[in-house]
């Protein structure tokens, strides 16, 4: 068997010397591999280490899981070849951090070829290790593979509406233009071939690779995804495999809006693999000083700096060098007649509109770094306003910041005034290029005059400063300053303390909808990963963390529009002013939001199971919201509402929230208690105007409780409302056996996996008024049974839809596996796992029956306590009845079978 160049000038061996990562042990040559040299065959080839690592190779991409022989895997400078059941040995690897490739490209298989994959995984010297999860490669079929350009953008289509879009010439391998071919493969969630980050696990939206891996986007290329039609304003979050360092790391921010989630932030960089998810939040404190004042001087000015950077728009294309120097020569033919000259412009009219779309892009780039000559100075400022120099000017991102912003200002002084003055003269040709027929013998002279002056300024412009080469020495040093401002971010940030109080809440609440998302985090700078927002939800969500204790707040953010800073997960910095007072039942109140205080909290007393009906009035760039003991608002919302059966967990407030931040915003709201009008079984009524358009209301519940909810008047010849339920971390929980065909609008069951208070949210319809009423009636079932360790267990499915729920008790810092043992039915179930608190440690988990990694799902405790375990059979899947086996095992350290990466 030999190696072979399935994708044009990018091959299996080019592509291990292109991906041999520094410190690496592959010492391959780009060339050429001749089928007749016996020396350049694929074969098992022991390194110069005295470790062992062992795995299987399946197919990511056929209906079953299929095992793939001869695949070529080359760890460090050891190598095999799998075996027909996909497994394969690497005998003799060096230990330490090792660059791992498996390489299918050279296997045809029916109308395409495999793929490939690299990554790093840290080995340790003369140890045996099994890779407990499958590497997954895709078959790439011929059909796939779409061509890139050197002269125009291409525009690369996968499946379920996923195109990305990449600028002329903006395919590089070896450093060198590529014109081949490339594909975009949907792959299954479950068949991620490196392991997930335990936060990503059970939130990944979408697992794409683009084929061939080696490919590389020096000016990253824009990614499109199709949502389906949802109407999701929301954001996703591009995460990608980086081979240097076996990780997944953050690369792009994608906005929905319009039908679809477009690249607004960053973009792909590259063939491999990529995860989309939605977005994280990262939260920090201001550095340690002697005063508030400083503290909250040195993070501002940190973020100033980001908001600043970010604003700065990235190229659209990397030059047009072909498109050039064709416009060039024609222009400088100085035709003699119109005749002529209408002839050459109808000629090259796609190499201008290139030429013209690429120069206004740079001209804006170009402008953008050229202004950011004040930023150096911000950060600095930033480093003088906290007393402790020493506490916020030892980062070691300082020197490669400064370096990376003198060397974007340098480039942006040396290419701006030449690019400027093509932009210009490629301006001054746009009216004959618009209407050539216009053109007649008395213009030609003007048309002479302005076709030489573009022949100047590309002169001028240079061979040495040709538009590529700027463009990408503007985005190498762009990604500089980008990655030194994270490192910054150290410099300005305490870490949190593992066994520090959690006073920090961090909330996304979705105005209008009613969902939620909720995590406390550590004081200093902390990351959390919140339970997904609503992604049906078509309102905004806005993220926002408080610190009550200290009176602090982060800067509301929302969702629709995360871009306000460069670093990913999203910063949430703790540096506004929350404003608080008591409020006096029924008392009218004005206030105003700014951008130092952009939200309030008004406390009152009530008492349990009383009402509050709540009318709000601002320009629609606020909202209001009641929240209880610590929990986020149970509802947020730009007009009034009332809310039924306050439960008698201490606090309660009403929280006004600025939804565009950086102005003032007047406001005035009522707030009135009303005796309680809930009880399970007997209706809730009232009256929906144009001061209240919604009715939440609010219930204990046990895991296990089955509750069913039922709008039962007032539709006045047309529904005026729909409900939804929410668990008490906000997600919306998904009714059993609902068959019709308007969700929330009749009655609907629900089964409680967590224990807590859960909300009843009953929405007007658009335009409705008038009555309403809705019933909530529980039915207590046991309580969940509980489950010991290392023993078998049966979950019963009787009907689709079902659920199982069990309880086990686990202490802090345990590792627990979850096993699927045997199935007579389903395939997979989904397993949720909550916490004492209510938090969920996996949500909808996959976990399967066969013999893949899959039948086994590993998670860390945070607590000691009793936590509940919930399986479910997916809607989607062929056999939802039946009854499965599982068993629940505490996992030693030394037993973990996750493996090293």
């Amino acid at each position: 068997m030999t190696l072979r160049h399935p994708f044009g000038r990018l091959g299996s061996i080019a592509v291990l010397a292109a991906l041999a990562l520094q410190g690496g042990c592959v010492d391959m040559t780009p060339q050429e591999p001749d089928p007749d040299d016996p020396a350049q065959r694929i074969v098992d080839r022991p390194g110069s280490g005295a470790a062992r690592v062992s795995g299987v190779v399946l197919s990511a991409t056929s209906e079953d899981v299929l095992p793939i022989g001869g695949v070529l895997i080359i760890l460090g400078d050891a190598s095999a070849v799998s075996r027909v059941d996909g497994t394969f040995d690497l005998l003799s690897v060096p230990g330490g951090s090792q660059p791992l490739v498996v390489d299918g490209s050279h296997l045809v298989a029916g109308d395409g070829r495999y793929g490939q994959f690299v990554s790093r995984v840290e080995v340790e010297d003369q140890k045996q290790v099994q890779l407990e999860q499958p590497v997954y490669i895709p078959f790439v079929p011929d059909a796939a593979l779409q061509p890139v350009s050197l002269e125009r953008e291409a525009t690369i289509t996968g499946p379920d509406g996923v195109t990305l879009t990449i600028p002329p010439a903006g395919a590089r391998v070896d450093g060198e233009a590529w014109d081949g071919r490339l594909a975009i493969i949907a792959i299954p969630p479950e068949r991620v071939p490196w392991p997930l980050p335990d936060a990503l696990a059970d939130s990944s939206v979408k697992l794409l690779t683009i084929q061939p891996a080696g490919i590389e986007f020096p000016v990253p290329a824009r990614l499109t995804i199709d949502d389906g039609g949802a109407g999701d304003a929301g954001a996703l979050m591009l995460l990608t495999l980086d081979p240097a360092s076996g990780a997944y790391v953050d690369r792009a921010l994608l906005e929905g809006s319009v039908g679809a989630f477009r690249t607004r932030l960053g973009g792909v960089e590259g063939g491999g693999w990529h995860v989309l998810t939605r977005p994280r939040v990262s939260v920090i404190a201001p550095c340690p000083a002697r005063t508030a004042e400083a503290e909250s001087a040195c993070l501002r000015a940190w973020m100033d700096a980001v908001d600043a950077f970010s604003v700065v728009p990235p190229p659209a294309a990397p030059g047009a060098d072909v498109p050039l120097a064709t416009l060039g020569e024609a222009m400088a033919l100085a035709p003699r007649s119109a005749a002529e000259a209408r002839t050459i412009i109808r000629a090259v009219t796609e190499d201008y509109n290139v030429v013209r779309a690429v120069t206004s892009a740079a001209d804006g780039v170009y402008r953008g770094m050229s202004e950011l000559d004040g930023l150096g100075a911000g950060i600095e400022a930033a480093f003088l306003a906290c007393a402790e120099v020493t506490a916020c000017g030892g980062s070691p991102g300082r020197g490669a910041l400064d370096e990376a912003l003198a060397q974007v200002q340098e480039n942006a002084a040396a290419f701006a005034p030449p690019y400027a003055r093509l932009a210009a003269a490629t301006a001054a040709l746009s009216p004959y290029f618009s209407r050539p027929q216009d053109l007649d013998d008395a213009a030609l002279a003007a048309y002479r005059v302005d076709a030489d002056a573009f022949v100047q300024a590309l002169a001028a412009f240079g061979s040495s400063a040709a538009p590529m080469a700027a463009y990408d020495a503007l985005i190498v040093t762009r990604r500089e300053v980008e990655r030194a401002l994270l490192a910054q971010r150290a410099a300005f940030s305490r870490p949190a303390e593992s066994d520090e109080a959690a006073p920090v809440s961090v909330a996304g609440i979705c105005t209008d909808e009613g969902t939620r998302s909720y995590g406390l985090v550590a004081a200093g700078m902390a990351s959390i990963q919140l339970t997904p927002i609503d992604p049906e939800s078509s309102e905004a969500c806005v993220f926002v963390a408080m610190d009550a204790g200290n009176e602090r707040v982060s800067r509301p953010i929302l969702q629709s529009s995360l871009l306000a800073g460069t670093s990913m997960p999203i910063t949430l910095a703790l540096d506004r002013r929350l404003t608080r007072a008591s409020y006096v039942d029924g008392t009218p109140v004005a206030g105003e939001l700014d951008p130092e205080s952009p939200v309030h909290v008004w406390s009152f007393d009530a008492l349990e199971r009383d009402g509050v009906d709540v009318a709000f009035v601002s320009d629609g760039a606020a909202a209001i919201g009641v929240t209880t003991g610590a929990s986020p608002p149970h509802i947020l919302r730009r007009g009034g509402f009332h809310v039924s059966n306050l439960p008698g967990d201490g606090s309660r407030a009403l929280h006004v929230i600025a939804l565009e931040p950086d102005r003032k915003l007047p406001y005035a709201f009522t707030a009135a208690l009303d005796a309680p009008r809930f009880e399970f079984g007997q209706p809730v009524r009232g009256t929906f105007d144009i001061m209240r358009r919604a009715e939440v209301v609010l219930f204990q519940a046990e895991a296990g409780d089955r509750v069913t909810v039922e709008r039962t008047c007032c539709d006045n010849g047309r529904p005026n409302a729909a409900f939804s339920v929410f668990d008490p971390v906000g997600v919306q929980l998904t009714p059993i056996d609902a068959n019709q065909p308007e969700p929330g609008t009749g009655a609907e069951s629900f089964l409680i996996e967590s224990p807590g208070v859960h909300r009843v949210l009953l929405s007007a319809a658009e335009g409705a008024f008038g009555d309403y009423e809705l019933v909530v009636r529980r039915a207590a079932v046991e309580p969940p049974r509980k489950v010991p360790f290392d023993e078998t267990i049966q979950a019963e499915f009787a009907h689709p839809g079902a659920a199982a729920v069990f309880a086990f008790t686990g202490a802090a810092g345990q590792r627990i596996a979850i096993e699927g043992v045997s199935t007579t039915g389903p395939e997979a179930v989904a397993v949720t796992v909550i916490a004492p608190d209510g938090t969920r440690i996996l949500q909808s988990t996959l976990l399967y029956f066969d013999d893949s990694s899959f039948a086994r799902r590993t998670f860390d405790l945070p607590a000691d306590g009793v936590y509940t375990l919930s399986l479910t059979v997916p809607l989607l899947a062929d056999m939802q009845t039946g009854s499965v086996e599982f068993r629940l095992t505490a996992v030693a350290g030394d037993d973990d079978p996750t493996p090293v990466h």
